[in-house]
C-alpha cells in the first residue's frame, strides 16, 4: 500500500474530509488532495502535524503494515541483543571481581575474618585505613563490584521489561490521549 493509499485510509478511518484534515494542519484543501493524488509528498515537519490529526504515528503512515512491522521486529531484536551484551558483560564482570576479591586466599585478606570482604574493608574505613596495605585498591575494587552488581541488575530489568511490553492496539492509543 503506497503512502497516498494510507493516507486516505487513515483520514477516512478518522471520519475526516480533506477540507477537515487542511483546517487541522493549517494548510490548503488542495496540498491534502496532491498528498493523496501523489503529485505531492509533505515535509518532515508536515508530516508530523499529518500523523498527530490522524492518530498514528509518522512512520505507520510511511511504512506499509508488513514492513513496519519487520522494522519494528528488527528494532526490538537489536534491543534486546544489546540489552543482553551489556547485563553479560557486567554479570562476568561481577563474577571476575567476586572471585577475585572473595575467593582469593591471600596474605593481603590476612584482616579478614572468614572471607568477610565487606567487614573487613568498612573496619578499614572506620579505622581509617591505619596501616593496612593495598586497603585504597581493595575499597576502590569494592566500589566497582557494588557498581557492577547494580549495573547488571539495571540492564536485567531493563531487557526483562523490554520483551514484556506489548505494543499498544490503536483503540487503547486513543483512549490513552
Amino acid at each position: 500500500m503506497s503512502f497516498p493509499t494510507r493516507l486516505k485510509a487513515f483520514r477516512e478511518q478518522g471520519g475526516l474530509t480533506r477540507e477537515q484534515l487542511a483546517q487541522c494542519l493549517q494548510i490548503p484543501t488542495e496540498q491534502v488532495g496532491a498528498w493523496e493524488s501523489g503529485a505531492e509528498e509533505p515535509t518532515a515537519s508536515q508530516l508530523v502535524a499529518l500523523a498527530d490529526a490522524l492518530g498514528t504515528d509518522a512512520d505507520t503512515l510511511l511504512l506499509s503494515g508488513a514492513a513496519a512491522a519487520r522494522e519494528a521486529a528488527a528494532h526490538r531484536k537489536r534491543k534486546g541483543i544489546l540489552f543482553f551484551t551489556l547485563a553479560l558483560i557486567c554479570t562476568l564482570v561481577v563474577l571476575w571481581m567476586f572471585f577475585k576479591l572473595v575467593l582469593v586466599t591471600d596474605e593481603s585478606f590476612y584482616h579478614l575474618d572468614s572471607g568477610l570482604l565487606l567487614t573487613g574493608l568498612f573496619d578499614d574505613l572506620v579505622a581509617g585505613f591505619s596501616g593496612t596495605p593495598g586497603a585504597w585498591t581493595e575499597l576502590l575494587l569494592l566500589f566497582l563490584f557494588h557498581g557492577c552488581i547494580a549495573g547488571a541488575i539495571v540492564f536485567f530489568v531493563l531487557f526483562w521489561k523490554s520483551f514484556n511490553t506489548c505494543p499498544k492496539s490503536k483503540k487503547e492509543k486513543k483512549a490513552h490521549k
